[in-house]
């Protein structure tokens, strides 16, 4: 933790820097000039340019190959009218002019090797950039592809399942079960191995996110299908995706029927079970709440998930209960048909 704040206020500090070039070039060159002054009664005339040598360096990697020669200028003319003698004369100026065009010359080439480095490594970000950019987008395409695979391949298997189940043949439905079962496996190794996430889902946000964007999808208001969360309940991701499918198919089929009330998705869970309540309040509606375990693609995911399907009143409004136990097992029967009168 300290070595990144260290970090942060480094680059902080390089960032006001880089914003003040030319003042921070002057401290620079000021400071320079100070320390070669106080060094000059044991140097005298000679190593007049190397104190301002670190100054362009700097300059060309920090601010850029023109903020450098700016540098290099200046320095080149403080130490040549300050500190080479070359004011004594002009035979003292002569002896003073290669030292100041060799440091002229050394801070050309630190200028354009410098400037070389930083533009190739300027580049280097970008392509690095665009390369993590390239890899996060297929690492994103990857996972929902993965995901989708995961979901068709549990989906499949409550196909099986309900298939078999309504299969008189005792082989063909043995074989159904035993291909429902193979699926319902390779979903999950599929799903370990592509890294899908196995926490447990917090359903009651799913269910809030899956009314708003059937609702959305198809035009309704927002206060078309309310959602109750009287217990939250934290579901495999298996169980999650069933039971988001299951309640999805459900309030579609209900909104076709274009309900006069509001129909309220309550959520409960106890030491009894876990329900996922549809609560249907047009009375009309209500009647014809039981024909939604007519619908295949419902009967299908509710057999995938082990659960039961039941039917109740409430007074005039009519309940579509998907209930499964506490403890993950399945209920039997797993459609319990019940005709709401």
């Amino acid at each position: 933790m300290t070595a990144t704040m260290s970090t942060n206020s480094w680059r902080r500090a390089l960032a006001w820097l880089e914003a003040r070039p030319l003042r921070t070039l002057a401290a620079l060159i000021l400071i320079a000039t100070v320390v070669r002054a106080g060094l000059h009664p044991m140097l005298g005339e000679k190593q007049v340019w190397s104190i301002y040598f670190p100054v362009v360096i700097l300059a060309s990697y920090v601010f850029g190959a023109r903020n450098a020669a700016v540098a290099m200028l200046v320095s080149a003319v403080l130490g040549f009218v300050l500190f080479s003698g070359a004011t004594r004369g002009v035979e003292a100026a002569m002896d003073a002019a290669p030292g100041v065009f060799l440091f002229v010359m050394n801070s050309a080439v630190v200028l354009y090797v410098v400037g070389s480095l930083n533009g190739a490594l300027k580049g280097l970000a970008v392509a690095q950039g665009e390369s993590e950019a390239m890899a996060r987008a297929h690492a994103e395409l990857f996972h929902e592809v993965n995901q989708r695979i995961t979901h068709h391949l549990r989906l499949v298997a409550g196909v099986l399942a309900l298939q078999a189940k309504g299969e008189p043949e005792p082989t063909v439905s043995a074989g159904l079960k035993k291909a429902a079962e193979r699926s319902l496996q390779i979903s999950r190794a599929h799903a370990e191995l592509s890294g899908l996430p196995t926490e447990p889902v917090r359903f009651g946000q799913v269910a809030e996110r899956i009314v708003a964007t059937l609702l959305e999808s198809r035009g309704e208001r927002r206060d078309r299908v309310a959602v109750i969360v009287n217990a939250e309940m934290g579901l495999s991701q298996e169980a999650a995706t069933a039971l988001a499918a299951a309640l999805l198919e459900c309030l579609d089929s209900l909104l076709n029927g274009h309900p006069d009330g509001p129909i309220i998705v309550r959520l409960a869970s106890d030491a009894a079970g876990r329900r996922v309540e549809v609560v249907v309040t047009d009375p009309r509606a209500a009647r014809q709440l039981g024909s939604l375990a007519e619908g295949y693609l419902l009967r299908a995911v509710v057999e995938q998930l082990g659960a039961a399907l039941r039917f109740r009143r409430e007074g005039r409004a009519g309940v579509a209960e998907l209930a499964f136990e506490a403890g993950g097992r399945p209920l039997q029967p797993a459609l319990a048909e019940q005709t709401v009168h």
